[in-house]
């Protein structure tokens, strides 16, 4: 018993804020939706152990079943999350994320400094703007649930195609395809791109993110 409690306190308690801020990407700023969530994950999780598990395999364990309320709910409620009712659960602050765990930082053309002003003008390229987590967050709701379910698990959790497929209970076409619509609607919004079925250390510098308030980090 003392180590399955110590177990959910860890996730429960030192680990609720990064639960949320996963939750607040799949629902935006909606702070009762994002605290039912989890609150509902974390009881269907502890609530079957048998024998504790180590924090950060709860810890997933947690996540996967946030991911599964939400399209349970989505799914039960369509209009709940169409792009009519969304806006009113977008993120409103102009706070900079790092978007690093989308992925990494397009390179800079460094000037010649032996050129003419006129020539190091044209060669130098300007790094893009970072988008805002409000635009960022619009971004992502304007998805369907289940487009946005699968590209937070892959781009943020850095599951498989594979292993989504199999989490969710869909074909990995279907993955595949949810995917190919996210990376295009995330390029032409905000210049996200989406590594389709890469391992983190090609695509992701980062798993550090502020939503809602709350930092989610792995």
């Amino acid at each position: 018993m003392t180590r399955w409690l110590r177990s959910y306190t860890a996730v429960a308690h030192e680990r609720y804020p990064g639960l949320a801020a996963f939750a607040s990407l799949l629902v935006g700023e909606d702070d009762a939706r994002v605290t039912q969530l989890v609150d509902d994950a974390l009881v269907s999780v502890f609530g079957r152990l048998r024998r504790p598990l180590p924090a950060d395999q709860a810890e997933g364990d947690v996540r996967m079943a946030i991911t599964r309320g939400f399209l349970a709910t989505s799914r039960a409620d369509p209009h709940h999350d169409s792009a009519d009712t969304a806006p009113a659960a977008r993120a409103t602050s102009d706070t900079a994320m790092d978007l690093s765990i989308y992925a990494p930082p397009d390179p800079t053309t460094e000037p010649d400094p032996h050129a003419e002003p006129e020539r190091q003008a044209s060669t130098t390229t300007a790094k893009p703007s970072v988008p805002t987590r409000a635009t960022l967050a619009s971004a992502l709701l304007d998805l369907p649930p289940q487009v946005r379910a699968i590209v937070v698990l892959r781009s943020y959790e850095d599951l498989s195609v594979a292993h989504i497929a199999q989490e969710l209970r869909l074909p990995v076409a279907t993955v595949t395809r949810d995917l190919a619509m996210a990376a295009a609607h995330l390029d032409t919004a905000v210049g996200l791109s989406i590594a389709p079925d890469a391992p983190r250390s090609a695509a992701i510098d980062s798993a550090t993110v502020s939503v809602g308030g709350h930092v989610a980090g792995r």
